[in-house]
């Protein structure tokens, strides 16, 4: 009888963003497919942003998603980078646009840079499209070798250039219908 160690879940915190297609479907996909990488527990509001980097581009929708997953860093890495690609993204200009980036910001308490990932993400205190989302459904978090909650890095970055187009029912089957939650 071969006895096997318990299954170890962590819960990772992810941004998802698309500017080229159909922006709002390309984010709806990879959240319905991030809920097969584990268990969906929460998604934001989508924001609609200005592009960072490269500003011969169009605005990005933008969200955060948090995901109980039992995948290692590289593992949960090439599921994103699969679902980038199934959207249609191709290598081209850094920073410049997609149908769909995802960016894994945290998993668990983990803290490691190498070659193929970096977690925590290394700009998420420089960017208000990133830190508005994560606020909105985990606050009181703060990322390993960050002494600020998801919070905190919010109100400092402020919510300038950002603008909410939905909430989180738009692109997840699991959202509370809002007059569910009105009774």
């Amino acid at each position: 009888m071969t006895l096997h160690p318990p299954v170890r879940k962590v819960p990772a915190l992810l941004v998802l963003g698309s500017n080229l297609g159909d922006r709002l479907g390309h984010l709806r996909g990879a959240v319905a497919a991030l809920d097969r990488a584990g268990r969906v527990d929460a998604v934001s509001p989508v924001y609609e942003s200005p592009p960072a980097g490269h500003v011969h581009q169009g605005p990005f929708l933008n969200l955060a998603l948090r995901v109980t997953t039992t995948l290692g860093p590289v593992r949960l890495l090439m599921w994103c980078k699969g679902l980038e690609f199934a959207a249609g993204r191709r290598p081209g200009i850094p920073l410049g646009p997609r149908p769909l980036d995802v960016d894994i910001v945290s998993l668990g308490a983990l803290a490691i840079t190498n070659g193929r990932v970096s977690i925590p993400h290394p700009r998420v205190a420089e960017r208000t499209f990133m830190a508005a989302p994560l606020a909105d459904i985990a606050p009181n978090e703060t990322l390993a070798g960050h002494a600020a909650t998801l919070a905190e890095l919010d109100r400092r970055l402020g919510r300038e250039g950002l603008e909410p187009v939905a909430g989180p029912e738009a692109v997840w089957a699991g959202a509370a219908d809002p007059q569910e939650s009105s009774g």
